[in-house]
């Protein structure tokens, strides 16, 4: 065989393709989002990717885009708002045993506002402070657990049955462990669909009380009607034994008073620092 022609027969090899060689920091990126779900540069930036160069960070993350494990959104001036997973991030092996969000079992990121989730963070970042706070669940996480238990609900979007709130974490002290929800309303919704919510919760056996963490005084008020009105009325709620208790507070004393926040509905108030200062005592 002349040399051109075997020339001619390696020009016509496949290129073999080349696999993601993922690194520890890779890892660490793909088990937080897929934990989490949605995550921004500075909640990367502050955790995994904390030991990393500003300009290494954008390297790592522009390539797991290339390779196709995460999927960036854009704002309306195309500035990156943050990462998600895509399905091909859940076939490597390193993810097994994390509770990872499916594709079909959280909410599409358009249907939850960005700002909702930056200020449900700000939140988070309050109340773990607390020593008796452990446990902090995410709504993707949560969706994704009750789908898991029953996956003949995974077609549905929504999870209409359940009252999926957007957090949940548990409350520890010497006497008494409780299963708290949280939920962050920051507009205010039709009546109609409010009374249906909290008859949900009301009646909810996943958690035994219901924190509501809403944009002002006035929302306030409505929601607490709207409340009122579900407890008279519902016949569903009047005949369940053991009621979640449903508290407010406003987004704005919870910023300015952070742990010493006073929940209340009625005369019934409390805090976290009254309640951990309790167990301590």
């Amino acid at each position: 065989m002349s040399g051109r022609e075997a020339a001619g027969n390696d020009q016509q090899k496949p290129m073999r393709k080349r696999r993601a060689r993922l690194t520890d920091a890779d890892k660490g990126i793909i088990k937080r989002i897929g934990f989490y779900g949605f995550q921004t540069y500075p909640e990367l930036r502050s955790t995994v990717l904390q030991k990393k160069s500003r300009a290494h960070t954008w390297v790592i993350l522009k390539r797991l885009v290339r390779f196709g494990l995460l999927l960036e959104h854009r704002g309306d001036n195309y500035g990156i708002l943050g990462w998600t997973l895509t399905p091909k991030a859940k076939q490597f092996q390193f993810l097994e045993g994390y509770n990872l969000v499916g594709p079909i079992k959280a909410k599409p990121l358009y249907r939850t506002s960005f700002r909702h989730d930056l200020i449900l963070r700000e939140v988070q970042n309050i109340v773990c402070r607390s020593s008796i706070v452990s446990d902090w669940r995410t709504e993707r996480y949560i969706r994704a657990e009750k789908f898991r238990e029953n996956p003949y609900l995974a077609k549905s979007q929504d999870g209409e049955m359940f009252c999926i709130p957007d957090a949940m974490f548990t409350v520890e002290t010497d006497q008494n462990e409780w299963t708290f929800a949280l939920e962050l309303e920051l507009t205010l919704k039709s009546q109609a669909r409010l009374r249906k919510k909290f008859e949900k919760q009301l009646t909810s056996p996943d958690y035994h009380v219901a924190l509501y963490v809403v944009a002002n005084d006035e929302l306030v008020e409505k929601l607490e009607e709207a409340l009122d009105e579900t407890e008279e009325k519902s016949i569903k709620v009047r005949v369940t034994r053991k009621k979640t208790q449903i508290f407010f507070s406003t987004l704005e004393n919870l910023r300015q008073h952070k742990l010493d926040t006073v929940f209340n509905r009625g005369e019934t108030k409390f805090s976290f620092n009254k309640l951990e200062k309790r167990d301590n005592g």
